[in-house]
């Protein structure tokens, strides 16, 4: 499928980056800075895919692994969740509302000593000024 409307740039400034356009519909692009390397688009979520195969069209084929909505939720389409860390550090996600922090659920910074002895698993509550209550 061609689309006489879409554009591709390569821009080099301080920060060099691509550019690809749906001039109308959507505007994505990627560049690096010192602090990392940065993925966005202007109207529309990210997915991630698996097994993609070019045809015109990726949305089409692969495997959806992940979509980052651009109502900022989070949709993952496995069964697993798997979090890497490293012993002696807190490992956690973090619900916020309104600004505040509500709910921690993760594992403790405690050594990994072997023969079954590692992190603990913890659940904690917050008030508005960040107290735990559990």
């Amino acid at each position: 499928m061609y689309n006489s409307y879409a554009t591709l740039q390569l821009r080099r400034s301080d920060y060099p980056h691509l550019i690809l356009q749906d001039n109308g519909n959507n505007t994505a692009g990627i560049t690096t800075s010192g602090a990392g390397v940065f993925y966005g688009t202007q109207n529309g979520d990210h997915n991630f895919r698996v097994g993609s195969t070019y045809n015109g069209n990726f949305a089409s084929t692969g495997s959806a692994a992940l979509t980052i909505g651009s109502d900022k939720n989070i949709y993952h389409y496995g069964n697993i969740y798997h979090f890497w860390g490293s012993a002696g550090q807190y490992d956690y996600i973090r619900w916020t509302r309104g600004g505040h922090v509500r709910w921690d659920l993760g594992v403790n910074s405690s050594s990994e000593t072997g023969s079954n002895v590692g992190s603990d698993f913890y659940i904690s509550r917050f008030d508005d000024s960040t107290n735990t209550y559990l």
